[in-house]
């Protein structure tokens, strides 16, 4: 999807980085007492760009979807304490 949306051209991620596993973001949650999880971007920045519309609509997908959301989601947003 990344050569549809953005042409092959645009890296959104440095050399030294990556994308988080679900295992990794499972060890950070494993660290915390999440308060609140909510995922982001299932088809805004993947096939469109950003728009108010189309991020409304996005966020819209991801709430009905609920805990199946994780699945399709670009995005996550934990907020927790650390215990």
């Amino acid at each position: 999807m990344k050569s549809v949306v953005y042409g092959g051209n645009f890296q959104y991620i440095t050399a030294d980085e990556r994308k988080m596993t679900e295992r990794d973001i499972a060890l950070v949650a494993s660290h915390l007492q999440i308060r609140y999880r909510t995922y982001f971007n299932f088809i805004v920045t993947r096939i469109f760009h950003d728009g108010t519309f189309l991020d409304v609509a996005d966020r819209i997908i991801l709430k009905l979807l609920g805990p199946l959301g994780r699945y399709v989601g670009g995005r996550i947003l934990l907020i927790g304490r650390i215990p």
